[in-house]
């Protein structure tokens, strides 16, 4: 709240008439690391957007995010020329954001911030809050860093080793970069399977059909969705190796099955037989990233759909999948 009021965020004002009145909430937070250690204790004063109204309490919805794939393509390029990267967090970032509107609402027990209305921007390539730096040289990143603390807050996190969760390892030697989830993994294998099972492939023997008279076991409703979520997560970030897979069942996220579910467990035991893997970005001798793509297709192999084709594709320098 000390950070609202020295922001000079709100304005205590009698209500005008007609004026939609929003409430708002206190979102409490312990933060951890990328070993699940917490490090943080955190709380968020947060105004309910989802009761605005568009068009009268505002005009579009849209946040800045950095895509993963461009993440990964800085990593790798990185990587290759040994330039140094830092990683920083812009601290209360959402209270740097201009609004174009007025906003009137209900005071807590305290007084207002902003994370959460329908309207936010952020202007520098970020990820929502957490921000990548990269330059050739250390001077140059740290004179980078001094011209944003003049502007914002930060917490400097110094070289770049974890970013949005994602475990960062740099191997210069080799022009190469290591990510993994490991303890995000283990979190899904000790929630929904027993340390013993294991499995070699994230495939299944046969296709997954789902019949259109096929009964939805309602008893998955939630539990599914929240396993295929969670396994998606991995699949885009750092294991692509079980995208297929996560992207058929994501299929089935209204209308779970029985069936469906006992895939994406195997996916689980997959993950647990191979919990150690890493996905290694870069060439590994030195040479300059080249971008090659491979596309790849069936025929008509959807049995759940009129027989609809489908195609897979990956572009290097091993970003997108």
């Amino acid at each position: 709240m000390d950070g609202l009021e020295s922001m000079n965020i709100w304005e205590t004002v009698d209500r005008p008439e007609g004026a939609n009145l929003i409430d708002s909430k206190l979102v409490l937070q312990v933060k951890t690391d990328t070993n699940n250690i917490p490090y943080k204790f955190k709380a968020r004063f947060c105004v309910q957007g989802f009761s605005q109204r568009e068009r009268i309490d505002y005009n579009e919805i849209f946040t800045l995010v950095v895509p993963r794939d461009a993440i990964w393509t800085l990593l790798v390029i990185t990587a290759r020329f040994d330039w140094e990267i830092d990683s920083i967090d812009i601290t209360q970032a959402y209270l740097n954001a201009d609004l174009h509107h007025s906003i009137y609402l209900k005071p807590p027990e305290g007084a207002e911030v902003l994370a959460g209305t329908g309207e936010t921007q952020v202007i520098i390539m970020v990820y929502v809050d957490n921000m990548l730096i990269t330059l050739p040289l250390r001077n140059q990143i740290d004179q980078v860093k001094g011209e944003i603390i003049d502007k914002w807050k930060i917490t400097d996190n110094g070289l770049a080793k974890e970013f949005l969760k994602i475990i960062i390892t740099w191997d210069c030697t080799k022009w190469t970069i290591n990510l993994d989830q490991w303890a995000y993994i283990k979190e899904i294998i000790k929630e929904w399977i027993r340390p013993h099972e294991k499995t070699w492939t994230p495939m299944t023997h046969t296709p997954l059909k789902a019949p259109p008279d096929s009964k939805v076991d309602e008893k998955l409703k939630n539990g599914y969705p929240t396993l295929v979520g969670k396994l998606l997560w991995i699949s885009n970030t750092v294991r692509p190796d079980i995208l297929f897979t996560i992207n058929v069942l994501a299929c089935h996220m209204s209308r779970p099955m029985e069936e469906a579910m006992k895939v994406a467990l195997l996916i689980v035991m997959y993950l647990n037989q191979t919990q150690d893997e890493v996905l290694r970005l870069g060439s590994g001798d030195g040479n300059e990233p080249a971008i090659t793509a491979y596309t790849d297709s069936n025929w008509a192999s959807d049995l759940n759909t009129d027989r609809r084709s489908m195609s897979s594709s990956i572009v290097k320098v091993s970003v997108a999948w």
